[in-house]
């Protein structure tokens, strides 16, 4: 009898010491999971930061396949083509269908826009402003923030005294840039890598776009993300992948759609 009861009694010890321990140990989890992060900052100053990530890609262009996707007014339009594009403000779209020519061309060059649409034998021409870039692309904005977009980089059409403000936000290194006439454009650095994952344009409050760069891989002079996602409250959803991406010399000249022969332009403007 004084066995056993001395066997239940270390028993019920056992028990008691292993019900302390796993609530120490949710205690403790608890507490770790309330923590908050504590990330250095890895740039000495906003200046330092867009240095790192300062690309020069020559005067090549990048030519890729691209797998499109336009979200605007509830209706998704789906488009694969073939790019070209050149900083500061070039690009070349020509839409690849599944069956028969293309038949959707866009350029914007020098300035001006051009689209040709071949099975409906219309041509537009005009300037290649926000306004008429929207029209086609349903994206308002001008041709070299679209191109920068595209190809993941700083925009080139700052004008005017900037201000400059960095500071560490989680583990991306956020960097502003506010002008007068530009707004407020926000990028966010991944350190480890030096390249911008994540950018965004206010102006008066109101967000212009937010966009979202991944998948970065090496296109012949910097890292060209694969995957660019456009959202906004002044423009539509716009998503691209892109395959076979490449860096080719290309004249200025060569993204210029030319007018079809017996073909009467209609102006844009």
């Amino acid at each position: 009898m004084m066995m056993a009861e001395q066997k239940h009694k270390k028993k019920s010890r056992l028990k008691r010491t292993l019900i302390l321990l796993i609530i120490t140990a949710v205690a403790v989890s608890g507490c770790a999971s309330r923590q908050i992060a504590n990330y250095p900052a890895v740039y000495d100053s906003p200046e330092a930061a867009l240095k790192a990530v300062a690309t020069d890609i020559g005067s090549g262009a990048i030519t890729a396949t691209a797998k499109i996707e336009i979200i605007a007014e509830g209706k998704r339009y789906p488009l694969k083509a073939a790019l070209m594009i050149k900083r500061p403000d070039s690009l070349r779209l020509e839409s690849i269908p599944m069956i028969g020519p293309p038949d959707f061309f866009i350029s914007l060059a020098a300035g001006e826009m051009r689209i040709f649409m071949p099975s409906r034998g219309s041509f537009y021409k005009g300037a290649a402003t926000p306004h008429n870039i929207s029209k086609f692309l349903h994206i308002y904005v001008s041709a070299t923030e679209l191109v920068s977009l595209l190809l993941g980089l700083p925009p080139d059409n700052e004008t005017g005294e900037r201000k400059l403000s960095g500071r560490q936000d989680e583990n991306l290194y956020r960097v502003d840039q506010q002008t007068k006439d530009y707004g407020k454009l926000s990028l966010w650095i991944d350190p480890s890598t030096n390249r911008i994952v994540r950018r965004a344009l206010a102006k008066n409050g109101v967000k212009i776009y937010e966009a979202v760069f991944e998948k970065h891989l090496w296109a012949g002079g910097y890292y060209l993300p694969q995957h660019v996602a456009i959202t906004g409250e002044t423009t539509s959803a716009l998503k691209i992948t892109y395959t076979e991406t490449q860096s080719i010399d290309a004249a200025d000249t060569s993204f210029t759609l030319p007018v079809p022969a017996g073909m009467t332009p209609t102006f844009l403007d």
